[in-house]
This record gives C-alpha cells, sequence and structure tokens, in this order.
C-alpha cells in the first residue's frame, strides 16, 4: 500500500502478488485480489467506504468544489474492484451531485441518469443510502433540466421524486 501511495505500482504489485503467495487457507485473499486490481490499475489502496462517506458529507455540505475529486476518486475505484452494482451506481449520482452542483451539467446528467436508473433497478436490495441517492439524483437532473431550459422535463423528475417521497 506503501509503494502505490508513493507511485510505486510495479513494487506494490510485485509485492501484493507476494503476499497472495504466502496466504494461508485460513484467509480470504480477496481483499488481496481487489488491491492488486488496482495498484496494476496505477491506483493507491483507500477504504471506499470511508471515501463514499466523506464524499455525501461534502455533498450535504455544498462543498461540491471539494467532494468532485473524491468522487471521481470513487467511481475509478469502484468500476475495477466493485462485486456490488449498488456501490457503483452510488459513486456514480454522488459524482453527478458535485458536478451539478458547479453547474457542469454536460458532465454531470450521464452519470446521474446511469446512477439513478441503476439504482431504481435494485428493487429488491435497495437501502437508506441508496434511497437518498436516488433522491438527490432526481432532484440534481431537475435542476440541470430547469438550468437548460427543458421545464418539462424538470417538471417530471420533480413528480418522480415526489412519488418517491411518498413510497
Amino acid at each position: 500500500a506503501c509503494y502505490a501511495a508513493a507511485g510505486r505500482f510495479t513494487n506494490a504489485t510485485a509485492t501484493e502478488r507476494e503476499a497472495i503467495g504466502m496466504l494461508t487457507n485460513n484467509v480470504s485473499p480477496d481483499q488481496f485480489a481487489e488491491r492488486m486490481k488496482l495498484y496494476e490499475a496505477g491506483l493507491a489502496y483507500c477504504n471506499v467506504d470511508h471515501l463514499a462517506k466523506y464524499v455525501e458529507h461534502l455533498l450535504d455540505v455544498k462543498r461540491f468544489a471539494e467532494a468532485e475529486p473524491l468522487a471521481r476518486r470513487n467511481v475509478g475505484i469502484r468500476k475495477i474492484i466493485s462485486t456490488n452494482d449498488g456501490e457503483l451506481f452510488r459513486a456514480q449520482t454522488m459524482l453527478g451531485h458535485a458536478l451539478c452542483g458547479e453547474d457542469k451539467f454536460s458532465e454531470a446528467e450521464p452519470l446521474l441518469l446511469a446512477g439513478y436508473e441503476g439504482l431504481k433497478q435494485r428493487t429488491d436490495a435497495v437501502h437508506f443510502a441508496e434511497e437518498k441517492q436516488k433522491r438527490d439524483a432526481l432532484e440534481s437532473l431537475a435542476k440541470i433540466c430547469d438550468a437548460t431550459n427543458r421545464r418539462e422535463q424538470a417538471d417530471r423528475w420533480r413528480m418522480e421524486l415526489a412519488d418517491s417521497v411518498r413510497q
């Protein structure tokens, strides 16, 4: 992890491979394999669950510019290691929400749509955090449509938001 943090990914990969070779039957290789994927992609390890919670906090207090690079990192890591699509969809909506807060609408909209549609499809596994991300995505999509003179679409997003709050 230290090698990767210092940008020495060749060393990080070799050391991780060595660590995997030393595993005993009592230890799951999953965490090691995740880190290996990150190092091979040129990314340093971080606890993505903590990262996501911090990004959520920054978004809640409307510190969008500060949240954006961390949200980008969260999406990048989730694309590489996530076995749970909900985590990637949540990460996409958080990045989209950060970009929308900075008025970067053309970049935000596809992320918000992908994240929202993905979360909407997961009705069997939705929990509170995913519901919050869905509502945030709808609010941001309505804001984007208002800002780009698509009032009718903005109203449809607001109606969908109202319906989701009632459920």
